[in-house]
């Protein structure tokens, strides 16, 4: 609402100044390729430029100002691989991190105009909205080659399968980077944040991670899915605590996710997998144990157990339901009590099945979590673990 003497303007009227404001700087930075010299300096700058920059480039990105995201990061995509390079900067890092997720969980609806010219790519947001409705073309000058895709329901997370598939249609080296190196870092804040970005990875786009890494639907996506739980194995193997309870915690909700579920009958049908985690109920650490459990169990409710699985179970029954009885019973979750006795309940279903004496090994102790009775490990390696 103006004043009485005519000179205030409305809100509305400063919102769209600030809109246009924003949405010319987002133009510009476009225009002249300033990004990747930016992002180049930030450890030129001090920490509350640092702020701003990653402020201004996340709005941009969130809310696609002038088509920031679904044009222009969608050609630059080496500024999500030099956002993640920042990991090597203590300094940087944190900053980097937040931008780089940013990206990651930018999604469009699929009947986002991707033009395929420079002219099409300079385009403003009511440049685009005039093109679509004049059929893909502007003017007499004409804008070829718009192209709408036709299913308009679904959401397309291309940042997000840019950083992940390479160019040879396996894991990109960014992704494998981020795995094997920054959530490694030996600095507990740098490697915090590259985990985070990891879950970002894993759980902002589910139905694109089921169709990257569903073995069953191609050669390309066995292989991806292998190299995955490669290096998901990687970390469960760490020694550094957080990073293996980190990365327990992350598999058992990626593995629950109903989105997955291709993906989790694959891993829980590979005894490899099940006895890694049944080493991390082994673990002096009760919390390690106690995440450990949550993926041990997707292996014993599966009623479609391989028979190497089954038989393994079987040999080994009265001694993990011992165990079972006997785990963290100090813990005050009715849900966690009720999972227990449904895994005992399973296991006294299995047959009773003896370890071949040409088999058995000298027994181990497994330590239960706090106030939790020693039991009889599980220590052969083919009928026991």
């Amino acid at each position: 609402m103006s004043t009485a003497g005519g000179a205030g303007v409305s809100a509305e009227d400063e919102e769209s100044a600030h809109n246009r404001i924003i949405e010319s700087l987002s133009e510009a930075l476009q225009s002249v390729k300033v990004v990747p010299l930016l992002l180049a300096q930030l450890k030129s700058v001090d920490f509350e430029t640092r702020k701003s920059v990653s402020s201004i480039f996340n709005h941009l990105v969130r809310n696609n100002v002038a088509s920031f995201s679904t044009i222009y990061l969608k050609r630059s995509v080496n500024i999500l691989y030099q956002l993640m390079d920042g990991y090597s900067s203590p300094d940087i890092a944190l900053c980097c991190g937040a931008m780089l997720r940013e990206c990651l969980r930018f999604h469009a609806p699929r009947n986002s105009i991707s033009p395929s010219n420079s002219v099409a790519s300079s385009m403003s947001r009511s440049q685009v909205r005039t093109a679509t409705s004049d059929n893909d073309s502007i003017g007499s000058g004409g804008v070829s080659n718009l192209h709408v895709a036709v299913d308009s329901s679904e959401e397309v997370h291309f940042l997000h399968e840019a950083f992940i598939i390479g160019p040879d249609g396996g894991i990109s080296q960014p992704m494998k980077t981020l795995f094997e190196e920054h959530v490694h870092n030996p600095n507990f804040e740098v490697a915090a944040d590259a985990f985070e970005t990891l879950s970002t990875l894993l759980t902002a786009n589910k139905a694109g991670i089921c169709k990257y890494f569903n073995p069953d639907l191609g050669d390309a996506e066995h292989l991806r899915y292998l190299e995955l739980f490669s290096m998901f194995n990687e970390i469960l193997q760490s020694d550094n605590y957080v990073l293996k309870r980190q990365g327990l915690k992350l598999l058992g909700e990626f593995l629950l996710d109903r989105d997955n579920f291709a993906i989790m009958m694959r891993y829980i049908c590979d005894m490899a997998n099940m006895k890694i985690i049944m080493g991390m109920l082994r673990h002096k650490q009760p919390n390690i144990q106690f995440e450990a459990f949550h993926v041990f169990k997707i292996f014993v409710a599966n009623p479609k157990k391989p028979e190497d699985i089954s038989d393994i179970l079987a040999c080994n029954k009265q001694k993990l339901i011992t165990f079972l009885q006997a785990f963290q019973n100090d813990k005050d979750d009715t849900q966690f009590a009720d999972e227990k006795r449904m895994l005992i309940g399973a296991l006294n279903r299995l047959p009773d099945k003896a370890i071949p004496v040409a088999q058995q090994q000298p027994t181990q102790t497994i330590t239960g979590a706090v106030n939790a009775t020693p039991v009889t490990g599980i220590v052969s390696e083919q009928k026991a673990i």
